[in-house]
């Protein structure tokens, strides 16, 4: 019988491999995200993410996302803003239109719900 209630589990999930390519500012960052579940329409995602160290440009442009740190800290600035950064149990929503930058100095890793804006 399927269920409706998903628990968060690594075991046995190959986790996705990414980099900010262009988008990099300093250090080698490379990012392993395990996306756990999906919605059926595809507009809605949720799992965990990774990186390694290093810096690199956002911009969320038809996107929204929830998050909350599990391990490692991350400092994001908005631009014109001032840096704020999240460590081990802080969550904070990145709200469409967001542009700036994305640091870490430490591998860490995020739990994530990304919402997408419906295709034009």
């Amino acid at each position: 019988m399927q269920t409706n209630l998903l628990t968060f589990s690594l075991e046995g999930v190959a986790p996705r491999l990414d980099a900010p390519g262009e988008r990099r500012l300093a250090g080698d960052p490379q990012f392993r995200i395990w996306n756990l579940e999906r919605a059926a329409d595809g507009r809605v995602a949720s799992g965990v993410w990774e990186t390694t160290p290093g810096k690199w440009r956002s911009i969320y442009a038809g996107k929204w996302e929830f998050c909350t740190i599990v391990s490692g800290s991350l400092t994001i600035t908005e631009d014109d803003q001032e840096p704020v950064v999240y460590r081990v149990g802080d969550s904070f929503v990145i709200r469409d239109g967001f542009q700036g930058t994305w640091e870490a100095e430490e591998i860490t890793r995020k739990h994530y719900v990304v919402h997408l804006a419906a295709p034009a």
